[in-house]
């Protein structure tokens, strides 16, 4: 019996759109209450981005996370420090 490795999972980023492992990547998330977070488990929509501020940026444009959440939203600039140190 032989064991097979799996791939990491790749995911896209908002801001800059290239490919990365998900382990490389923050995930943005839209409760139910329509607060953003970052959080890698908790249960909602969400977006991946990142960790270089260019990319947050780019992400925080007005209309990219109401497209990858499905619905509007309101980010906050805080999240972009949020995401930077935490990485």
């Amino acid at each position: 019996m032989t064991t097979t490795k799996r791939a990491a999972p790749i995911r896209t980023c908002l801001g800059c759109r290239r490919r990365r492992p998900k382990a490389e990547m923050r995930r943005l998330v839209r409760a139910a209450d329509g607060r953003v977070s970052v959080d890698e488990r908790a249960p909602g929509r969400g977006a991946y981005v990142c960790c270089g501020p260019e990319c947050l940026e780019r992400a925080l444009k007005p209309g990219r996370l109401a497209h990858a959440f499905r619905r509007p939203s309101e980010a906050e600039r805080e999240l972009i420090e949020t995401v930077v140190s935490e990485k």
